[in-house]
């Protein structure tokens, strides 16, 4: 606020009047100087902060002082006062001066919102790059949840938060991650038809809805709403149109300021995001699914005979004799050579060798 400092004391010394700057703060919504060249620094009253162009006065210690609106789009005040030896008729200075000091905080107010704005982008960067790398690692779908609300939630400066998803079997919006719970009450699943809770209403409509506190409240967000509150779908873009799988609801924001635009357009590409992670872990799900389902057919059908294949039979075991599977223990063979047997070479019979085959026990001679 240098320019307005150097603006006052030139006009403190030229007119020989005292003057002050006043801003309201968006935090806490008190006038706090900016900027002063003598004069009553202590803020004015409500009923003389007015938006008209005609300066009001006030009594102060110092003397009158006359207070006026600072044209432009930041709530600023201007007052001037009268000093001892200084022009009497100081107020005919107010207008004026209040004109010369607007181009000045216009031209700062836009300064710090294009500030304001590049640190908003930097933080959506960062939160986008965080994402993309949680949803590139395996974890669960509770705990890809709680941390992107986490995330989401650190971004946009909200204390309270929960994501709920849509479940198809029951049709119900049930908690997969939930932020500063309060005291003995925990997130419960919401009906999607209920009249009055936020979440279900922003399913049904698919659109982003942010309530002030006091609106909308039902039992379902006693566990974590504390004030105005936002809900933003979580949809999946498929070939054939759009789905809804889910909710992102935040609330309780620090310092008691209220969302924006800006906090609106960045939960919703997240819950794009999230919306992309919860369709390919339901995929993934259902494919491991088959898969196991199918290796346990596979493994009954090795497992078990082939009579198990529709259409097929066991091929029927051969029958094999209880007394040649006896004899066929042992099978052997030998060439009687002994010239005492009949018919050995030597012997005088001049007959053939004669070969036995058989067990043992079954050897003739």
């Amino acid at each position: 606020m240098s320019h307005l400092s150097r603006v006052l004391e030139a006009f403190a010394v030229a007119q020989g009047g005292s003057a002050v700057v006043w801003m309201e703060s968006p935090r806490t919504g008190a006038l706090d100087v900016v900027a002063a060249a003598g004069g009553e620094v202590t803020p004015p009253d409500v009923a003389v902060l007015t938006d008209e162009a005609t300066p009001r006065e006030r009594a102060t210690a110092l003397g009158p002082q006359w207070i006026t609106r600072i044209p432009g789009h930041t709530p600023a005040w201007l007052g001037v006062g009268a000093v001892p030896g200084g022009d009497a008729d100081v107020v005919r200075w107010v207008p004026m001066l209040a004109e010369m000091l607007a181009p000045i905080l216009q031209s700062q107010w836009e300064a710090q919102r294009a500030t304001d704005e590049l640190a908003e982008r930097y933080e959506e960067i960062n939160l986008l790059y965080s994402i993309s790398d949680i949803l590139g690692r395996t974890v669960t779908l509770e705990q890809m949840a709680r941390t992107i609300l986490l995330e989401v939630a650190e971004t946009v400066g909200a204390e309270y938060g929960a994501i709920h998803t849509h479940d198809l079997a029951s049709g119900v919006l049930r908690p997969v991650a939930a932020l500063r719970l309060s005291p003995a009450v925990e997130a419960s699943v919401i009906p999607t038809d209920h009249p009055v809770s936020v979440p279900a209403r922003v399913y049904r409509t698919r659109n982003a809805l942010l309530v002030d506190a006091g609106v909308l409240e039902s039992e379902y967000e006693e566990a974590f709403r504390d004030g105005a509150m936002l809900s933003v779908p979580i949809n999946w873009t498929a070939p054939g149109g759009g789905v809804t799988l889910g909710v992102v609801s935040l609330s309780g924001r620090r310092g008691g300021t209220a969302f924006t635009a800006g906090d609106e357009k960045l939960v919703a590409a997240v819950g794009s995001q999230i919306g992309t992670a919860i369709q390919n872990a339901r995929l993934v799900r259902a494919s491991v699914g088959a898969s196991d389902s199918n290796r346990r057919c596979v493994s009954r059908t090795i497992c078990s005979s082939s009579s198990c294949l529709p259409g097929r039979s066991s091929p029927p075991r051969r029958s094999v004799p209880r007394a040649w599977r006896r004899r066929r223990a042992w099978v052997g063979t030998s060439i009687i050579s002994s010239g005492s047997m009949r018919g050995a070479p030597g012997s005088s019979s001049g007959m053939s060798p004669v070969m036995a085959i058989g067990p043992r026990s079954s050897w003739r001679w």
